[in-house]
């Protein structure tokens, strides 16, 4: 997969998006621009409340319903700061079926003592399951921490434990 970082202060771009169903129990919305996914959440609420939670997490951009099948699904354009880069390069390193910790990705990252905002980057994530969020659990090995919740969390888990090799949208229909 290819991914393009950029900077918050130079995203402007016009984006597209659509909503899906996805074999994890929820619909997702999907939002995308000519660089490739830049968000992807899931509908817990309304639709309503997940396309403005998509608009606030990327105020700059220019918003319109669009196709999904139109989504270039092998890219990502992930937008935010340096070190949110840095943490979610290393959630790209966490493979399927493998999980960390917000302390043992702060290790990875090269910042050991940085937990606690390794744990904001990771739920600043702007495109769930393509960059693993999902797969940070607590230093106990328990479940929390999902903005969607944890019994989404566990059921991507266990799909992905399932289907190691299967593409988000794959799933998609």
């Amino acid at each position: 997969m290819e991914v393009e970082f950029v900077h918050t202060e130079d995203f402007d771009e016009r984006m597209r998006y659509a909503f899906a169903a996805t074999p994890y129990g929820a619909d997702a919305l999907v939002a995308w621009c000519r660089r490739g996914v830049c968000y992807i959440g899931f509908v817990t609420g309304s639709r309503e409340e997940s396309l403005a939670d998509a608009t606030s997490r990327m105020p700059h951009a220019d918003m319109s319903e669009g196709d999904i099948a139109e989504c270039p699904h092998g890219r990502l354009c992930l937008v935010g700061t340096e070190f949110r880069f840095a943490v979610w390069r290393g959630l790209l390193g966490v493979g399927p079926g493998e999980r960390t910790t917000y302390g043992g990705l702060a290790a990875a990252i090269g910042r050991p003592r940085s937990a606690r905002a390794v744990g904001q980057a990771v739920g600043a994530n702007p495109v769930a399951v393509m960059v693993p969020c999902h797969r940070v659990v607590a230093a106990d090995g328990s479940l929390h921490g999902y903005r969607w919740g944890t019994e989404l969390k566990r059921r991507i888990l266990e799909r992905e434990s399932q289907y190691p090799d299967e593409d988000f949208f794959g799933g998609l229909h």
